[in-house]
């Protein structure tokens, strides 16, 4: 099982995924290609039980997640781009992405309202 952080730490993202360790007894965060290569990453990690009782913290990710909404996740937790932010207030969290009701991806702010329908176009 893998999970999904869901709050800023500093130099570590919300969105950013955590993978079992350790024999299964912790979680730590999976490095990016670059963080491995540059070699002055913070790696951090949590005991199972830490990750497993915290949804506030801890998101446990779908392995049939939607492709986009994986995409989003990455995106908001790659410290090369600028985050996607609230429409309404850049100050709010960030955005968060999910399914709505009618099936399509949407953008989210945990603070307010705000909600923005994701269009993506592959073909730019």
């Amino acid at each position: 099982m893998k999970y999904r952080l869901m709050k800023n730490l500093p130099n570590c993202l919300r969105g950013r995924i955590l993978e079992s360790v350790c024999l299964g007894k912790s979680y730590a965060v999976v490095l990016t290609k670059q963080e491995r290569e540059s070699g002055s990453v913070t790696v951090y990690s949590w005991p199972k039980e830490d990750v497993e009782s915290n949804p506030h913290w801890f998101q446990p990710v779908d392995e049939n997640e939607d492709e986009n909404i994986a995409k989003i996740w990455e995106h908001q937790s790659n410290p090369m781009f600028h985050p996607l932010t609230c429409g309404t207030d850049s100050k709010h969290a960030l955005l968060t992405p999910m399914i709505n009701a009618d099936g399509d991806v949407v953008l989210a702010c945990d603070d307010c309202s705000y909600h923005q329908v994701f269009i993506i176009n592959d073909e730019e």
